[in-house]
């Protein structure tokens, strides 16, 4: 896989690993509510950070879509759901002055499996302070 992102309105960066999956298919019964989806979210940090061996992982803001349930199924709560597909990455970038390479985890959501990224996606991973967040390795 040879795909870049864009990051920091200029740089570029590198996808070396990247998981997909539904983001509710953990789901058994209920509709999507502000608490579920939290839920959604802190399940995909935790798996970003076991599989890309990274604590530094950064959630792009997923796009919430409210749902019109009958109050009985939404449990009072106000029925919204995240986008359909959950994406973690791994992003490195080598040509960094002061270490080997910089890596960051992606957090981000969207309608269909990737590839191709989202357009709306990838206009908000532009603002990723990459070089910030990133934690720096060296190979010796």
């Amino acid at each position: 896989m040879n795909q870049e992102i864009i990051v920091e309105g200029k740089g570029k960066v590198k996808i070396n690993k990247l998981l997909q999956w539904r983001t509710y298919e953990s789901q058994m019964e209920g509709v999507p509510s502000a608490r579920m989806n939290r839920i959604e979210i802190e399940n995909a940090v935790a798996v970003a950070k076991r599989v890309c061996y990274l604590e530094a992982v950064y959630i792009v803001e997923p796009k919430l879509t409210p749902l019109e349930i009958a109050p009985l199924f939404s449990e009072g709560e106000e029925a919204v759901r995240l986008p359909r597909i959950t994406c973690v990455a791994r992003v490195e970038d080598y040509a960094i002055q002061d270490a080997d390479y910089a890596a960051l985890a992606i957090v981000w959501f969207q309608d269909d499996f990737a590839f191709p990224i989202e357009p709306e996606v990838l206009e908000l991973m532009k603002l990723i302070p990459f070089r910030k967040l990133a934690l720096k390795f060296d190979f010796f």
